[in-house]
């Protein structure tokens, strides 16, 4: 049996999903384009040479899948970039794949998992108009700056020296906003 490598099955999926994106209209939202990223697990054949490249972790009862991180156009649920590599790479380090190929003009919505002020300092500083979204951790660190409204304030986030010494160029402190959603 003949296998394609990952880069050949790489360049089909960005041909692609660039295809399928350039063929369906994506609704807007305030002019952004609306993008999640998130963990996936995908089903890969359970054989020596995925398990040899990826690794896995097991419990008592079974070995896990193999990491993937995908990011998704959320108005029509087409994948736009994916990145997997082995267990002992976590989502933060393989979401940073998917920064070069997120639009400008996009606002992106992460789950607190992907709580990384470098990441997203990253993400924001790639391009034009690049927004993301994320529920504050427990313990953030940040200071009230203005009030925009009745729940929504500019504050300033605090970085860490451990992910300033990760993230060269991350500055002390990041502008941001939040907003209370509910409750």
């Amino acid at each position: 049996m003949l296998a394609l490598g990952g880069e050949a099955v790489k360049q089909v999926f960005e041909q692609t999903q660039a295809l399928w994106h350039e063929q369906t209209p994506h609704p807007h939202w305030c002019g952004l384009t609306l993008l999640g990223v998130d963990g996936v697990v995908w089903r890969t054949p359970d054989s020596p040479d995925n398990q040899a490249a990826f690794a896995r972790t097991r419990n008592a009862h079974r070995e896990a899948s193999y990491p993937q991180v995908c990011q998704m156009e959320l108005t029509n649920h087409l994948i736009t970039g994916a990145a997997l590599d082995s267990v002992s790479t976590g989502e933060v380090a393989l979401t940073t794949d998917l920064i070069a190929s997120t639009p400008v003009h996009s606002l992106t919505l992460f789950d607190r998992g992907f709580y990384s002020l470098g990441l997203l300092h990253a993400w924001q500083q790639a391009g034009e108009q690049r927004h993301w979204l994320i529920p504050l951790r427990k313990g953030t660190q940040y200071e009230e700056i203005d009030s925009l409204g009745r729940q929504d304030r500019l504050v300033r986030l605090t970085t860490s020296p451990q992910a300033r010494a990760k993230w060269p160029g991350l500055p002390a402190y990041c502008p941001g906003t939040t907003t209370k959603i509910c409750g």
